[in-house]
């Protein structure tokens, strides 16, 4: 309700509640911490509630802005590690979340392992096992050289209590996970041709791989792409070799190289086939 030139916005998390100051456009935020009975001082936050849900289509919500990075690195502890490095291992109670610097990281559960999820620069990992505080459901695994800030779970939960901007974002990014896994679901009864497709389309977009003289190189061997897509490795190999003979893809060790990438688009939409 207005007030004065002021909008109250019930943000509805541990007594949370935001002000706009209609004529800045800035936001100052007060939140009461339940474990703790008191109230932190306001903060500042360039990036306002509005302009959240200004965002262009397809652009997703910014996950933290530049004083809520700044924040989180005055208790984070930054790492550095190489390719194949596992940061968290399923089934293990640990308590900590993990924002990615630099570099990629796959998402890996069950056994036989399948990767379910690649994970980049400016994402977080972790974050829900250290807001739940149960077993790890997947192990993340560094693709190449890794930067992440770590974050101990309750400095973690503070920071979220804190920004309410911030807790905003990580609601939207949940849900954009469940809306991929939900797609996923749907994908698995496609023919493995068009997941394969659109597998190889979604690791192009991520930015993992090497681009080459118009083509790029991915760092993924057949059997990873069979675990990708929730394939069998023959069924896999079997579609590589239709996808060289048409020269949308080539191979090499341990390598994919995406020639086409409109033809695989084409597939993954179901409108071309490179089958025999």
């Amino acid at each position: 309700m207005a007030r004065s030139g002021r909008v109250d916005i019930p943000v509805g998390f541990g007594g949370l509640a935001e002000q706009r100051d209609e004529g800045r456009g800035d936001l100052q935020h007060g939140c009461r911490w339940p474990f703790e009975g008191r109230t932190l001082p306001p903060v500042r936050c360039k990036v306002t509630l509005a302009n959240m849900y200004k965002s262009p289509p397809g652009q997703a919500v910014p996950l933290l802005c530049a004083e809520e990075l700044v924040e989180l690195e005055s208790f984070g502890q930054t790492l550095h590690r190489p390719a194949g490095h596992i940061f968290i291992r399923e089934g293990e109670e640990t308590d900590f979340a993990l924002l990615i610097q630099k570099g990629h990281v796959k998402v890996v559960v069950g056994k036989p392992p399948r990767t379910v999820a690649i994970r980049c620069n400016g994402e977080m990992v972790g974050e829900m096992a250290a807001v739940r505080r149960r077993p790890r459901s997947a192990s993340v695994i560094a693709l190449d050289d890794v930067q992440v800030l770590r974050l101990p779970a309750d400095e973690w939960l503070k920071f979220l209590y804190k920004n309410p901007r911030a807790m905003h974002a990580q609601l939207f990014a949940v849900d954009e996970r469940l809306e991929q896994a939900t797609r996923k679901i749907v994908d698995s009864d496609l023919a493995v041709e068009q997941r394969l497709a659109k597998a190889l389309i979604e690791l192009v977009e991520s930015g993992i791989g090497e681009p080459n003289e118009g083509s790029v190189v991915l760092r993924f061997s057949q059997q990873d792409l069979a675990t990708l897509t929730g394939s069998s490795l023959d069924s896999v190999k079997k579609i590589v070799r239709a996808f060289k003979n048409s020269r949308i893809i080539g191979t090499g060790r341990q390598t994919t190289i995406v020639l086409d990438l409109a033809f695989l688009r084409k597939i993954a939409d179901g409108k071309l086939t490179a089958a025999p």
